[in-house]
């Protein structure tokens, strides 16, 4: 049985859903979604992590750099210049 999508909140309408599957080693890996107002904008491969906390930890991390990147104030800022 798979695991149901932990739901991770992000600003400015954003919002990332990850689907994820424990390993043979004990690990945790999946894929999150990220959406903004509710269509689908990327996703993200979130590599084998050593527990269910690290794994979203790093959801956290990879969708909120991949939001600021993509949010409106960045989009006109040359790419040294985004935070």
């Amino acid at each position: 049985m798979t695991p149901p999508p932990i739901s991770v909140d992000l600003q400015g309408g954003w919002s990332c859903s990850f689907h994820f599957k424990q390993g043979a080693s004990g690990g945790y890996a999946g894929v999150a979604e990220i959406a903004r107002d509710g269509l689908r904008r990327g996703e993200l491969v979130i590599m084998a992590q050593p527990s269910l906390d690290a794994a979203v930890a790093r959801v956290k991390l990879r969708a909120s750099q991949f939001v600021s990147v993509r949010s409106d104030n960045a989009a006109h800022q040359p790419w040294r210049q985004r935070r």
